[in-house]
């Protein structure tokens, strides 16, 4: 099936003049957000580099193999898309600059944000969870509570972005970062919500009810394009706008969140007409579960959950991937810690996330929480 490898192939010869801005460059820009860039692109807004100069850079680098050849889908396969959109006619003239980048551990925020200039069309785009395992804790409190740290980075960061191109902002997102754009279109404050064209969340967590009914939400909302695949688990947290696609996908599974996985004829998605059933059970489960769950409850899961996980001694989930027998016997003693009371509503957030996950890991988890 065609993706945006193909897309690139198929419409790489045709400018931005000739073909606006559509929903799978902005994909293309969410997706490029993920490749290590640091060192190669400024921080400042004024210096900027074009994504053909760029890519040249990039596989000249010193550490371009350690770059590529990681075992981190995201970071894999977006330096392929680099070097695909660096030597196209329609991606090569694009121009980056603007590269944010924080990791605090202490209080679970990872962020990290770009500036695409397409054309005349400034595209920030905010990169979603990446492999720190402090990326993945303020993931995981997505699942729980509407509000985390990158929240308010990423509205700083777009008040900088608009004060300075002084045109109306694209915002784009995958994953963690299709939820901050949303967030951040919609408490920016009225002044810059004039300054967003537009808004693309690529499989994001959602959030509770209210937020959709307030009048910040109202004011973008025709702004808004969220697409989801057909077996989406990540953009089933929380509740989702009303105006969505769906969109058919190569993956099995979990997989199906990698984008570069998802089905393209032209320059729009393939689209489904409904969600999988298996989608419907894990939107339908964990938000009775996040209802049942109190602040208090929810921050000692958290607590515990990432108390097991910082047993391991891993600090990326690349790291959980090739644990080895020790880290897992720390892991269970971590768990063995907790209360028994904690540890049941530890079991059961795990057991229906990994039902319908069936992630690797979430697995391992399940095996270590059967054991006491």
């Amino acid at each position: 099936m065609t993706n945006m490898f193909d897309y690139i192939k198929w419409r790489g010869d045709i400018s931005f003049d000739q073909l606006p801005l559509n929903k799978i460059d902005a994909l293309i820009f969410a997706q490029l957000s993920y490749t290590n860039l640091q060192d190669l692109v400024s921080q400042d807004f004024s210096n900027q580099i074009t994504l053909k100069d760029l890519s040249r850079i990039y596989a000249e680098s010193p550490d371009f193999n350690s770059k590529r050849n990681t075992t981190y889908y995201k970071r894999k396969r977006c330096s392929e898309l680099l070097m695909a959109a660096g030597n196209c006619n329609r991606f090569s003239s694009v121009k980056i600059c603007g590269l944010k980048q924080i990791l605090d551990e202490q209080i679970f925020k990872q962020f990290s944000a770009m500036v695409f200039i397409a054309g005349n069309t400034p595209v920030i785009a905010i990169t979603g969870t990446d492999d720190t395992i402090a990326g993945w804790k303020e993931d995981f409190l997505l699942s729980f509570t509407s509000t985390i740290p990158s929240h308010k980075e990423a509205i700083e960061y777009l008040k900088d972005a608009a004060d300075y191109f002084k045109t109306q902002v694209i915002i784009a997102g995958h994953s963690k970062g299709g939820n901050v754009a949303i967030n951040t279109a919609v408490n920016c404050g009225e002044m810059y919500q004039k300054k967003i064209k537009a808004v693309y969340n690529f499989d994001g967590p959602g959030f509770k009810e209210q937020f959709f009914k307030s009048k910040e939400f109202k004011n973008v909302e025709s702004k808004i394009t969220s697409i989801y695949p057909e077996n989406s688990i990540v953009g089933m947290i929380f509740h989702h706008p009303q105006n969505f696609e769906i969109t058919k996908s190569a993956g099995k599974g979990l997989d199906q969140h990698k984008c570069h996985l998802w089905n393209i004829c032209g320059a729009d998605f393939i689209h489904e007409i409904d969600f999988s059933q298996q989608s419907k059970i894990f939107y339908e489960s964990l938000n009775t579960w996040s209802k049942q769950v109190t602040p208090k409850q929810a921050e000692e899961l958290a607590h515990n959950l990432f108390s097991i996980v910082d047993a391991s001694g891993a600090k990326t989930v690349t790291d959980l991937t090739h644990i080895k027998i020790k880290s897992i016997q720390n892991m269970i003693s971590a768990y063995n810690n907790i209360s028994k009371s904690q540890s049941e509503q530890l079991k059961l957030y795990i057991k229906t996330v990994s039902e319908v996950a069936q992630d690797s890991i979430l697995l391992t988890f399940r095996h270590i929480l059967s054991i006491r």
